[in-house]
């Protein structure tokens, strides 16, 4: 990847999404049709179910592009070790880590943070630490669940890419999306996301090309929010698959502005964000309602999500400073601090 702006927009636009993720999690959350008929809740599912549901499509497309771009696919056993360092540790530890935090809560308070794991069967335990059938117990986890399978999944995807690219992106599709993988891949979306990923790095594509038209994207893709809200679209699977590139062409006027270098600057904390966000904003939810029930919620849902992610800065400058070494493996990192200059500041093929 030569070009050190489609560098800067990844770095940027990765931060971005995974604030988006937050934002997606913060409570209470709005599910389509759920509504009060505010004006408030209409704006929080806009982006709870509308903007920022497009945060795991442009992350699976830029790590598919990412993965491609450097022909890691041909090489797979060393990618296997590396993905293994870089996904598969970080999913076992903070999901792990994760259910050992409810389980202390539980026996220190009596209640449980989530679920009660206690009265789980065998199934809901394997799907609890797996991912087997579901999102995981860290439930924003299920995306490196995904991710784990198609890096195992590229190079069958890499063949189709190199050999037939329209008969693959269609096989690629149609199996995928009627769900005829069975529970491989518990997002039917995905895959395909990370076929468009690898078509854009294998045949080079010009990432900036569609720039000129990036506020006619912005308004479709903010226009398409809107109807999925408005008419309470519970399927919006056509707006995961358009969104990669909408988005992509939607943020090309804000790479080089002051806030779009701070954006990218922020850029080496978001794989440990998404990691660590979801039982911190459990856990600033169940504060809150304690210490706070007078306070109205919609201010929780706009102030939680930036203190979450300021908490998660926050420990991960506290962990890099006492014990480097073990965080970085924890989560897969390369580096010991996080770098403005682009992807390679964390494992960006992870997220």
């Amino acid at each position: 990847m030569k070009d050190s702006e489609v560098g800067r927009r990844i770095a940027m636009l990765r931060f971005l999404m995974i604030f988006g993720v937050v934002i997606v999690h913060t409570p209470p959350t709005l599910e389509v049709g759920e509504m009060d008929g505010s004006v408030w809740a209409y704006f929080v599912s806009f982006l709870q179910n509308g903007v920022f549901l497009a945060g795991v499509p442009v992350l699976t497309t830029m790590s598919a592009f990412l993965l491609f771009s450097t022909g890691s696919d041909l090489a797979y056993l060393k990618l296997l070790k590396k993905k293994a360092q870089s996904l598969l540790i970080p999913f076992v530890l903070f999901n792990c880590g994760h259910i050992a935090l409810q389980v202390v809560l539980r026996l220190a308070t009596g209640k449980w943070l989530g679920e009660d794991l206690f009265a789980q069967s065998g199934e809901m335990w394997m799907n609890s630490l797996f991912s087997l059938r579901r999102a995981p117990e860290n439930e924003p986890l299920h995306f490196l669940r995904e991710l784990i399978v198609l890096v195992a999944l590229s190079p069958l995807f890499g063949l189709l890419i190199r050999k037939a690219p329209v008969v693959g992106f269609a096989a690629v599709s149609l199996f995928f999306l009627t769900n005829s993988d069975g529970f491989l891949v518990n997002r039917s979306d995905m895959p395909v996301e990370f076929y468009v990923g690898g078509l854009a790095a294998v045949y080079r594509w010009n990432l900036k090309a569609l720039d000129k038209f990036s506020y006619a994207a912005s308004a479709v893709f903010l226009g398409a929010c809107a109807i999925v809200v408005a008419y309470e679209v519970k399927n919006i699977t056509w707006l995961r698959l358009m969104a990669p590139i909408l988005v992509w062409c939607a943020v090309a006027p804000l790479v080089d502005t002051r806030l779009g270098r701070w954006l990218a600057g922020l850029s080496g904390f978001s794989f440990f964000i998404y990691l660590t966000h979801a039982p911190l904003m459990r856990i600033t939810w169940i504060v809150f309602k304690q210490a706070a029930p007078h306070v109205p919620v919609p201010l929780f849902t706009a102030l939680a999500p930036f203190a979450v992610a300021a908490v998660c800065i926050g420990l991960y400058k506290t962990a890099q400073a006492l014990v480097p070494n073990g965080f970085n493996w924890a989560i897969g990192a390369r580096r010991a601090t996080p770098r403005s200059e682009g992807p390679a500041a964390i494992p960006v093929a992870a997220v």
